[in-house]
């Protein structure tokens, strides 16, 4: 998952319960390849990954707003616009990737009233050949946490950056993508202080999970 993906779940907004499916298949674009279909994440309960072709970004914004708010979700950030406004992306960012390779991401999210989980979308362009953008696309069906655990697990992370090397190399993973952290035996670690704060954080997120099932 992208990094503004990641950042989006660390700035989720407070809920209590909710269902951890959707009740509908979420669709792709008419032109897909290397389709991934994921459930029952503990956080991501549920992702949608694919590569298209698009003419623009909008096109995928407003095909996908229009089959998630008929199916009930809305935008916070679009709630009270007037009816017939086009949606717009609240999140971009331009980089390069470590192939020296230029792309820009977009994101977007829904709510429902009947369902206390957020959609995240996530619009990866890198390329533009043929006059059509190549682009990924990832949607994901995210659990609103805690917030308390969120600003735990940022501040340990951000306060001390050596933190997020120092957790890597013990995990073996991104430590802020907690949908993925398999925590090793804390036997090993347990004089490890750093290591012990964050498996605390860890369990208290996964305890929060269970206890909205």
């Amino acid at each position: 998952m992208r990094y503004l993906l990641v950042a989006l779940l660390l700035c989720l907004p407070v809920k209590v319960s909710g269902e951890t499916n959707l009740s509908f298949k979420v669709p792709t674009l008419p032109i897909a390849e290397n389709v991934v279909r994921k459930d029952n994440g503990i956080f991501i309960l549920s992702e949608l990954r694919y590569s298209t072709k698009i003419n623009h970004p909008q096109e995928v914004l407003d095909f996908y707003n229009e089959f998630f708010t008929n199916n009930g979700w809305y935008s916070p950030a679009n709630r009270f616009e007037n009816t017939g406004t086009k949606p717009q992306w609240y999140g971009k960012q331009h980089s390069v990737t470590k192939d020296n390779k230029p792309e820009i991401s977009y994101l977007y999210s829904w709510e429902s009233e009947e369902n206390d989980n957020s959609l995240k979308l996530n619009l990866i362009l890198t390329n533009w050949s043929n006059n059509v953008f190549l682009a990924d696309i990832e949607i994901a069906l995210v659990r609103n946490t805690n917030p308390k655990n969120q600003r735990r697990l940022i501040k340990l992370i951000n306060k001390h950056p050596e933190n997020f090397f120092i957790l890597f190399d013990i995990i073996g993973s991104n430590p802020i993508e907690i949908d993925k952290v398999v925590l090793p035996p804390s036997v090993e670690l347990k004089d490890n202080k750093l290591f012990q704060q964050y498996k605390t954080i860890i369990e208290a997120f996964i305890i929060d999970s269970h206890s909205k099932d």
